[in-house]
């Protein structure tokens, strides 16, 4: 990756966004985005999360207010457990924006993590932000094995499976990464005022397992709900076990969210119209 960052303009239409964000090129390299108030260091190969950042602005924090909303207005955030963290769209907005007051962003991919400290650091956020470079799993250091998306920053998996895949992945490249347990590493959060939010890939129920004190404590958890990749990393049975002591869980994509038990089999009837071909919304548990 080149170590020079190239400041965008992101004036115009959307068809004029996509064009400049595409000049970056076919090589790896870095573009500087301001949003507003925040800036974010993007890279030109990721498709989905660095373009979107571009293209439309970082619109991360609107799913974070829309939790809150969920929790209530007891509800005050001073901890947000950003598990998964990618570059930091979620924790940096959220904590910029007022909507926690301190994060903990756990990003087990080199070159995501990278550009998180960047993002941290450009907004100003070094003394709110912690950072950790490393994998979350059920057991402290075990070395997991990541199947790395050549152009979706967000779509790197641990690896489970040898299969092929809907995606391709059996075809990607792979690092090892050195996992820990969410306790070990974050200890004991307080439910009134923390808040987990986790985009794992499929991975969520066995970082849930190295969460049990969170679990216990009911913790409030924001987790990225796929079937299919829930089930290619064997960790959907787990997910279920984790969350099934929680009062409540509300789909984020619902336009009326519900309030609906976790201990019936709402969550399967959810998986079951989610499908098996990758499709995935984000629940609440609380």
């Amino acid at each position: 990756m080149t170590a020079g960052v190239r400041a965008i303009d992101r004036s115009g239409s959307e068809v004029v966004k996509v064009a400049r964000f595409n000049a970056l090129g076919p090589q790896p390299r870095l573009g500087l985005v301001q949003d507003g108030d925040e800036a974010y260091v993007v890279l030109s190969t990721d498709q989905i999360i660095s373009r979107d950042v571009f293209v439309h602005g970082n619109r991360a924090h609107e799913r974070v207010a829309r939790a809150l909303e969920l929790l209530g207005e007891a509800f005050h955030l001073e901890t947000l457990v950003d598990v998964g963290a990618n570059i930091g769209i979620v924790c940096v907005s959220a904590v910029h924006r007022g909507l926690a007051t301190r994060a903990i962003a756990i990003e087990p991919v080199p070159q995501n993590y990278r550009l998180l400290v960047a993002n941290i650091h450009l907004n100003g956020l070094a003394d709110r932000i912690e950072h950790h470079g490393l994998a979350l799993g059920a057991r402290t250091d075990e070395m997991l094995s990541f199947e790395l998306s050549p152009d979706n920053s967000g779509d790197h998996r641990v690896q489970v499976l040898e299969e092929e895949g809907l995606f391709g992945e059996g075809q990607r490249a792979r690092i090892a990464v050195r996992s820990t347990r969410f306790d070990d590493l974050v200890g004991d959060l307080d439910p009134r005022s923390s808040l987990i939010w986790m985009e794992a890939q499929g991975y969520e129920g066995h970082i849930l397992e190295g969460a049990s004190r969170a679990v216990q404590a009911r913790v409030p958890i924001v987790a990225e709900f796929c079937p299919y990749l829930m089930r290619r990393s064997g960790s959907y049975a787990a997910f279920l076990r984790a969350v099934g002591g929680y009062r409540f869980w509300s789909d984020l994509s619902d336009g009326a969210p519900r309030r609906l038990p976790p201990s019936d089999d709402s969550l399967d009837r959810l998986a079951e119209k989610l499908g098996a071909q990758g499709a995935y919304t984000d629940l609440l548990f609380a």
